[in-house]
C-alpha cells in the first residue's frame, strides 16, 4: 500500500446617530407641492443564473470497505478490516467530485492475535467506544482523476481530531469507476497527529488506510 492519506456550520447592525431638530424660528418655509409625475417603468431584471445541484451518488455499503494497517516493531505488519463504509461521491462530472466517506470504527476486526485487535480498539489507540466513526472528505477533483488516478487531498477526522491528509486515488480498471469496478483510495498518516501516542515501543508511528468503494447503481445520495 503506497504512502501519500484514506468527512458543521461556519460564521450589521448600523448605528444611526441622532438628528438635530429645527426650532420653530429656524424652520424653513414650506415648499410648494411637487408636480405629479408618472413613475418611470422599472427595467426588467434578468433571471438569476441557475446553480447546478451538487448531486452525488451514494456508496453501496454492502460492497464497500476499508483496511487499517499498523506495523508491529517486532512482528511486522498487521492489518484490520472495517466493513460497511458509507457516504457518497458528491458532485457531478462538470463541476467535479468529492469523496465523503464514513467508516464504522466499532466494526474493526484485525487479522492475527486477538490482543492486537483489543489494543487497537482501546482508549489508548482508536478509542472506538468514544469515537465510533472515522470520516474522510476530499477536496474537489476533476472527473478525469477518477480514471487516471493521482493525489487526493482532503481532511480526516479520527478520534475527534480533524487533520489535513494527502492520499492517492488509484487508477481505474474499468470505464465506469464505482459502477463496474471499485474506486480505491490509499494513504498513510502519523498516529501521533491524531493523539495515538501509546505503545510507541511496540507499534510504529505510521498507520495505513485504504478505502474500497462501490456506488449504488440507481438513486442519488441524500
Amino acid at each position: 500500500m503506497r504512502r501519500s492519506y484514506l468527512g458543521a456550520a461556519w460564521f450589521l447592525s448600523a448605528l444611526l446617530g441622532p438628528g438635530q431638530a429645527l426650532s420653530a424660528t429656524q424652520a424653513p418655509d414650506p415648499a410648494p407641492p411637487a408636480a405629479a409625475t408618472t413613475p418611470a417603468p422599472t427595467p426588467a431584471q434578468p433571471p438569476a443564473a441557475a446553480t447546478p445541484a451538487a448531486g452525488g451518488v451514494a456508496f453501496d455499503g454492502r460492497h464497500s470497505g476499508a483496511v487499517f494497517g499498523v506495523r508491529l516493531r517486532m512482528r511486522g505488519p498487521a492489518q484490520g478490516h472495517i466493513p460497511g463504509v458509507t457516504g457518497q461521491l458528491a458532485g457531478n462530472r462538470e463541476a467535479g467530485w468529492r469523496v465523503q466517506a464514513r467508516l464504522d470504527a466499532q466494526g474493526l476486526h484485525f487479522d492475527g492475535p486477538h490482543w492486537m485487535e483489543r489494543t487497537t480498539r482501546s482508549p489508548s489507540f482508536l478509542a472506538v467506544d468514544r469515537y465510533p466513526s472515522i470520516r474522510f472528505e476530499s477536496e474537489r477533483f476533476d472527473d478525469a482523476l477518477l480514471h487516471s488516478g493521482g493525489p487526493l487531498h482532503g481532511e480526516l477526522t479520527l478520534r475527534g481530531l480533524r487533520r489535513p491528509v494527502s492520499f492517492v486515488l488509484l487508477p481505474s480498471t474499468c470505464a465506469r469507476p464505482g459502477m463496474d469496478c471499485d474506486i480505491r483510495v490509499e494513504g498513510s498518516l502519523s498516529r501521533r497527529e491524531f493523539g495515538m501516542t501509546a505503545y510507541r515501543m511496540l507499534v510504529d508511528d505510521t498507520v495505513e488506510l485504504g478505502l474500497r468503494v462501490r456506488l449504488r447503481t440507481s438513486g442519488t445520495a441524500p
